[in-house]
């Protein structure tokens, strides 16, 4: 199975991480692919997966929603109107017999 990112161009970067931390992450990818060969891969899995505006937005892509920013305004005037208030409704049916 091909990796998705294998097809994307990937930007290479450099971060300082303290030596125990990656040791701990060298560990778990051996552990999961029984070679450190794709700690690049697993960084990038975990970036992604600690980004989730990015992830509800593609989840949101994937449902056909629009994601278009509304304005306050548009959404009160979306709103359906009430004929009348809580109150007045809980009223009127305490009044029936």
């Amino acid at each position: 199975m091909e990796d998705a990112d294998e097809k994307k161009e990937l930007k290479k970067v450099g971060v300082y991480v303290d030596e125990e931390t990656w040791e701990r992450m060298k560990e778990y990818t051996f552990r999961k692919h029984s070679t450190t060969r794709k700690l690049s891969r697993e960084v990038r899995e975990i970036l992604k997966a600690n980004l989730p505006l990015r992830l509800v937005k593609e989840g949101v892509r994937s449902l056909d929603i629009p994601t278009d920013r509304i304005r306050g305004e548009e959404v009160k005037d979306g709103r359906a109107e009430m004929p009348s208030s809580s109150t007045e409704i809980v009223k009127g049916m305490r009044a029936r017999p």
